[in-house]
């Protein structure tokens, strides 16, 4: 970050768009945009995706069942996909993911644009879009470009605030980090990182003192819990457990989804969990 600033404050080269990697996101795009019209069979869409979003509008309302355990998740994506639907059918929530793979990689551009060069944010937009899992999650019916979408807009926010120091930014980066803790609880990693971040930056780099650091970085904080606080509240009513399933019980066991598997809930587990979930033996892809 601090290299970043400091490139800021130097006069940047005017550079010209490259047409290779303009030519090849786009046609990226296309592709993403065919395989966006075609039906979903992608088995958690259709098993509680777009199969709640169905039920909730043939219910008239949101709620969760016992009979299908994502659905005490946050879900504020699958609100876009139930959105979709609504409008049209389950092609436009299809489109809805599209648009946020595309705002992703224009929020990529524009980051790297705005502190490196047009060059690098090119490049880095191409990289990021041309990677066949990237590809195959923009045109599923699942959460995970949505998320990408709105962490990368909480970090954004937080670049701009530490290089410019105005508060919108820390606010409009507590908002994206909470729609993003409101859609999947794996958001609450980033979140976490962000307010480590601001109260580091607070403290080191603003040289401001240790309870205006902690005062920033619970502002942002407060404002993350706010906007997804909703479904929280909604698992404490139901279950009493504002965090089901991802705590099955209180200081005894956590769930991990994949294939109902449980591993103690000890200090090793919940420093491993992280990996052991996304590359180790507990990820669902085993």
């Amino acid at each position: 970050i601090k290299r970043l600033k400091e490139r800021k404050s130097t006069p940047s080269k005017q550079t010209k768009l490259l047409v290779l990697p303009s030519v090849v996101i786009a046609i990226t795009f296309i592709l993403n945009f065919i395989g966006a019209l075609v039906p979903e069979t992608f088995y958690d869409s259709l098993a509680y995706n777009i199969g709640l979003s169905q039920l909730w509008i043939n219910s008239g309302k949101i709620f969760s069942t016992p009979f299908i355990e994502p659905s005490f998740f946050p879900l504020n994506i699958t609100v876009l996909f139930t959105l979709g639907i609504i409008l049209c059918d389950e092609i436009t929530a299809k489109l809805i993911v599209l648009a946020l793979g595309a705002g992703l990689v224009a929020a990529t551009y524009k980051f790297c644009r705005k502190y490196l060069t047009g060059e690098a944010g090119q490049l880095a937009a191409l990289i990021f879009y041309t990677v066949p899992t990237v590809m195959i999650i923009s045109w599923k019916t699942s959460v995970e470009i949505g998320l990408g979408f709105y962490e990368f807009l909480a970090v954004f926010c937080f670049v701009n605030w530490s290089d410019e120091g105005k508060k919108k930014w820390l606010y409009l980066s507590g908002v994206f980090a909470g729609v993003s803790i409101g859609g999947k609880y794996t958001s609450f990693f980033t979140a976490v990182s962000l307010f480590l971040l601001y109260l580091l930056v607070s403290v080191k780099w603003n040289r401001k003192n240790m309870l205006e650091g902690l005062k920033t970085a619970f502002t942002f904080s407060l404002i993350g819990f706010l906007v997804s606080s909703v479904w929280f509240v909604k698992n404490l009513i139901i279950t009493g457990n504002p965090l089901y399933p991802l705590l099955n019980k209180f200081g005894e066991m956590v769930t991990t989804g994949a294939e109902l598997k449980t591993i103690e809930f000890t200090p090793l587990n919940i420093l491993t969990f992280p990996w052991n979930y996304t590359m180790g033996k507990l990820q669902q892809e085993t």
